[in-house]
């Protein structure tokens, strides 16, 4: 129906040549829609590894504010550059006069001849020409197909190789070292610089509150180390002040902080000062030699302050015990 539609002044069996380029502009409209998804998902490849390496080279801040005020509008010119170049390589499939130079289009139309002979042989349909106007426009129709046929592989080669060096290559991957090349940094001015290099405002915010509170912590340990010092110097310990000092003890000739570290541990006890059980005399005198030797032992049921109520600190008699109670 379509070579009878378009019938010109060709003999019968023959086509007329510019439905070659009719009948390949039909079958060749996706081309553009392909051509424009592929190129747009390697601009896609593109640019997630151009994220990924700014993620990987700097820190949030810098990388966010090169990614975008450099990478994004340099990667969405790529992209319309892209999409005009496919459009500019779709132009010569477009038209309906299709042309080419390449040898391999009669060598496709030598073979597609061939291999259809071929096949009808095998069939055993033989040739479709037989004297009728139907078998003549059968024939017209296969010559018209293995023409279009061969022009579309070899438009088809020459096609993609354009998008993959024209379209890929040079419009998205030429030159993309340069986005953020040294001498592109060295041309840029100070402002440019600072909004790119500077620190964000909550990152400064953090930084002077962390500082406020060094401050304050180095203020409360250089007080703790004045206290310390000033405690050192007006209370000595008792280590150094009971080596640097010593009493005279009894008859033994023993210093009175050694006499004060010989006494057994107080234990508690309701009937003695010591808050422990008093020692026996003898004992008392062998732990404790001349500290009590003119001093007599308490009786069992009197307490440290006397059974008559009268205060320890009361003076004694020679013969008598510091307790208020009995003689020696």
């Amino acid at each position: 129906d379509f070579v009878r539609e378009h019938k010109g002044r060709e003999p019968p069996g023959t086509f007329n040549p510019l439905l070659i380029g009719e009948v390949f502009i039909r079958n060749s409209k996706p081309w553009e829609t392909l051509a424009k998804s592929h190129v747009e998902d390697s601009w896609n490849a593109a640019k997630d590894f151009v994220n990924d390496l700014l993620d990987d080279i700097a820190d949030r801040t810098v990388g966010d504010a090169i990614l975008r005020r450099i990478i994004k509008p340099a990667m969405e010119e790529r992209l319309q550059a892209l999409y005009t170049k496919i459009d500019e390589l779709m132009k010569p499939f477009k038209r309906a006069y299709p042309m080419t130079h390449n040898p391999l289009f009669v060598s496709k139309i030598q073979f597609l001849k061939k291999q259809r002979a071929e096949e009808e042989a095998a069939n055993g349909q033989g040739s479709p020409f037989v004297g009728d106007l139907e078998s003549m426009y059968d024939y017209a129709c296969s010559e018209l197909l293995d023409c279009m046929l061969a022009y579309y592989d070899v438009a088809l080669h020459v096609f993609v190789d354009n998008v993959t060096s024209l379209a890929v290559e040079n419009c998205l991957l030429g030159g993309l070292e340069d986005l953020l090349s040294p001498y592109r940094v060295a041309a840029m001015a100070d402002d440019e610089l600072q909004e790119l290099a500077a620190e964000a405002k909550d990152v400064r915010e953090f930084r002077e509150r962390e500082q406020e509170r060094r401050r304050v912590l180095d203020s409360g340990l250089a007080t703790c180390h004045r206290y310390v010092k000033r405690k050192r110097r007006h209370f000595p310990s008792s280590a150094s002040s009971t080596n640097a000092k010593t009493s005279p003890g009894s008859s033994n000739g023993q210093t009175s902080g050694n006499v004060l570290s010989s006494r057994p541990k107080a234990q508690p006890h309701s009937n003695s000062i010591f808050f422990g059980p008093v020692p026996s005399t003898t004992s008392r005198n062998a732990s404790w030699p001349g500290l009590f030797s003119n001093l007599g032992a308490p009786s069992n049921n009197d307490s440290a302050f006397g059974s008559s109520g009268a205060t320890a600190n009361k003076p004694q008699s020679s013969g008598s015990s510091i307790f208020t109670g009995a003689s020696t």
